[in-house]
């Protein structure tokens, strides 16, 4: 969607509206809507606060911009200037406060240490949280906090800003799609994890001008602008480059330098998750002897490589998947296999 921010037909020298006006635009750009799953981060369902960009001129003469943005039926209808700032030369970036957030724990004496939910709505002095992707059996709240416990709020990454919503964002020579057939490798792909489909499904950037944005490539999806899809932090990404162009990836975020628990898959199920382990771990550590058995809460064993009724774990090692199980009647072997997944009772 284009939103308007010209309000005042005079605009100051200088100011954010004069720069938009210098620059013969004006509107600011919005990638179509947000997920509203999480979306009342702030307390607010109406407004969203805005950062803008500094401006150019000198620090002693220069005022940044403030506003604030209209919010209805999941999109951005109006832009607010509040301060129209000076300075400016050109015109400013603008970044929205809102969306959907995650909070993690932090204290590392909990047993639920780098454990992380999503907000699904919040007020000035609690929180409300989802749990659709928590194995614990009937969770709330109290499963996982205790009085004290230190936890951290962020906003949760999204495929638009992981990867850019804008064209111009994106990696150098990477490609998107413009016209054809989306399966013909004309366009790179990004794979995410996506819970309702039980598994990673293809995403690609379109550039047409009606469409501008990334959307799903896969039957279940309606098609829709889906920029704002929620990357959970413990989900490896996985992109496929399906043409000749070399593109290189800078991510920024924070690394963990601690152990942290991690979501495994339901039975008959499996994920590509990032290594949430900061310090070097035996395999013995990872799945100790006493979360080994046949029950429904173990790691089920095997009796062979080809026992299909066991579970495994698998990695990458010197460029290389591999993947172990725990075999059956020795206590102190893991053998390797060429299959992973949980199997029906684990």
């Amino acid at each position: 969607a284009q939103v308007p921010i010209i309000t005042s037909p005079s605009p100051s020298s200088g100011s954010i509206l004069d720069s938009a006006y210098s620059s013969a635009s004006s509107y600011i750009s919005y990638g179509g809507g947000y997920n509203s799953s999480g979306s009342k981060f702030g307390g607010s369902t109406t407004t969203l606060r805005l950062i803008f960009s500094a401006p150019e001129g000198s620090s002693g003469n220069s005022v940044s911009a403030e506003g604030y943005a209209t919010v209805a039926s999941g999109q951005v209808t109006d832009i607010t200037i509040t301060e129209e700032g000076s300075g400016y030369s050109s015109t400013p970036t603008v970044t929205l406060v809102g969306g959907a957030h995650f909070v993690r724990v932090i204290s590392e004496e909990s047993n639920y240490f780098g454990r992380t939910f999503l907000i699904s709505d919040c007020t000035t002095t609690a929180l409300t949280l989802n749990f659709d992707r928590v194995a614990e059996s009937s969770p709330t709240a109290d499963t996982f906090f205790d009085v004290g416990d230190i936890v951290e709020v962020f906003p949760a990454s999204t495929i638009g800003s992981y990867f850019g919503s804008a064209l111009s964002d994106l990696p150098s020579n990477f490609t998107a799609f413009s016209s054809g057939d989306i399966d013909a490798g004309t366009a790179d792909w990004v794979y995410l994890w996506d819970l309702e489909v039980g598994g990673y499904i293809p995403f690609i950037y379109a550039s047409a001008p009606s469409l501008k944005g990334w959307y799903a490539n896969h039957p279940s999806s309606s098609f829709a602008r889906q920029n704002q899809f929620i990357i959970y932090p413990d989900e490896s990404v996985i992109v496929a480059n399906r043409t000749t162009n070399d593109f290189t990836l800078e991510i920024e975020g924070d690394f963990a330098s601690g152990n942290q628990q991690i979501y495994l898959p339901e039975a008959g199920n499996q994920l590509v998750c990032n290594n949430p382990y900061g310090l070097d771990l035996l395999l013995a550590e990872l799945i100790p002897s006493t979360s080994i058995g046949s029950s429904s809460t173990k790691f089920r064993p095997s009796s062979s490589a080809g026992d299909s009724s066991g579970d495994s774990v698998t990695f990458i090692v010197s460029d290389l998947w591999k993947s172990y199980f725990y075999k059956s009647g020795i206590n102190d072997s893991v053998t390797a296999l060429m299959v992973a997944g949980a199997k029906s009772g684990s």
